[in-house]
């Protein structure tokens, strides 16, 4: 029923709003000198990466098959934990977007139900999962100047390694 709105939800809920939002952060912290920017970056990725590690590892104890009888990894459903993960972060950091955010995590949640990937309470399980990480982090953070960065550092064989640091 959803139509060509569901391939976009199913797009939406494999963190590329997350990444957007984490690029545009960190381009605006590096060549503005946005030091506000450097912050959400930093509060982005630690929801996304909290919650999506936490879904993680429900998907893996509860161990639920799903409704279409594929795997056994349907509760709860990381594309909702990380769709709502980026949709209350923009709330809370631009609440002048936050409907817009809500209402794009929402289109997330309907597709994975659409598809017949997830139950309900799949999809309501991971929005309240990406929404606590959200709330709770949000309240945790360090709201100075410096409240420290990720940078990217290239190894000699090729690799990378990411770092937080505090100070510059």
């Amino acid at each position: 029923p959803m139509g060509d709105l569901a391939p976009f939800g199913d797009l939406m809920g494999r963190m590329v709003p997350n990444f957007i939002y984490m690029g545009t952060m960190a381009y605006k912290s590096r060549y503005a000198q946005d030091k506000l920017a450097n912050r959400r970056m930093v509060l982005m990725f630690k929801v996304s990466a909290y919650s999506g590690l936490t879904t993680f590892f429900l998907k893996r104890v509860f161990n639920a098959r799903r409704p279409h009888k594929g795997d056994r990894l349907s509760f709860p459903s990381g594309h909702t934990t990380t769709a709502f993960a980026f949709a209350s972060t923009v709330a809370l950091e631009h609440p002048n977007w936050k409907y817009e955010a809500y209402l794009l995590a929402t289109i997330v949640g309907l597709s994975r139900v659409n598809d017949n990937a997830h139950y309900l309470h799949d999809v309501a399980m991971g929005a309240s999962i990406g929404t606590a990480y959200a709330y709770a982090l949000y309240d945790k953070q360090d709201k100075s100047d410096d409240a420290g960065a990720f940078i990217f550092a290239p190894l000699s064989n090729g690799g990378h390694v990411l770092k937080y640091v505090t100070r510059f």
